[in-house]
């Protein structure tokens, strides 16, 4: 399912509760059912809703209200609104689409939590893809390991870090014509694009998630379904490599 959590300071109670409601009627349905959504035998009286269609509810209901407070390491302060957050999503996920990526394809997606992991995250789901969601300064042999064993990983959306510590990763792992984006790395054959979320010196012909959110791509996003693979974490990994769960 795709998933949605918010937990940003621009509700008043009302809308809280609200929005809380909405969830509850999600959780309320997958509960009742036996088998799946679409396969249950029982008559489910709610219809489902994915949860890009919940933001695009709240985008449309209050566009101007505060979704997310972004503080940085130097105390410069980012609100993200719902409006916007909907907005650069969605034409994230076009941008996607328009570079030739598939429903049910997989995006590795490694970050801080910043304004462009949600946008990122939300654009894939929106594209009909999956965000493989990798933490921040993933290791190496864990990435390589997870990706080739999971299959269907057609592009890496990293975080450069504050340092630039995931740049010097890029370069170390993968063979990558910066000019065009394109990957060549033999562990993982489907991976074939990269990009950061934000510029870094260190790689300044690699586009960004800015970038893909300021084109105007006229193509058309697929339906989502309330089966669709919408998120895979990871575990920890603390015995072994990490395993992926897919939800």
């Amino acid at each position: 399912m795709n998933a949605l959590t918010v937990t940003g300071k621009g509700f008043r109670n009302k809308d809280r509760a609200i929005f809380v409601y909405d969830l509850q009627i999600y959780v309320h349905s997958f509960i009742k059912m036996d088998d799946s959504y679409l396969r249950s035998k029982d008559s489910l009286d709610i219809p489902y809703v994915t949860f890009p269609d919940l933001l695009r509810k709240w985008a449309e209901k209050n566009p101007n209200k505060t979704a997310f407070i972004f503080v940085d390491v130097g105390d410069e302060r980012y609100e993200l609104s719902f409006g916007e957050w909907y907005d650069k999503a969605t034409k994230f996920a076009k941008s996607l689409i328009g570079n030739g990526v598939h429903k049910c394809d997989v995006f590795a997606l490694n970050g801080r939590n910043l304004p462009e992991w949600l946008i990122s995250c939300f654009g894939i789901q929106l594209a009909g893809g999956s965000p493989l969601c990798l933490p921040y300064l993933q290791k190496k042999n864990d990435f390589v390991k997870v990706c080739s064993k999971l299959g269907r990983v057609k592009m890496l959306i990293i975080d450069p870090g504050s340092d630039g510590q995931n740049c010097q990763f890029l370069k170390e792992m993968i063979c990558t014509d910066f000019g065009t984006n394109n990957v060549e790395l033999p562990e993982i054959p489907d991976l074939r694009q990269v990009f950061l979320f934000n510029h870094h010196a260190s790689l300044p012909s690699v586009n960004t998630v800015a970038e893909l959110c300021s084109r105007e791509c006229d193509v058309d996003l697929p339906r989502l379904d309330p089966e669709d693979l919408g998120l895979i974490l990871l575990t920890s990994g603390t015995t072994n490599t990490p395993k992926a769960v897919p939800y």
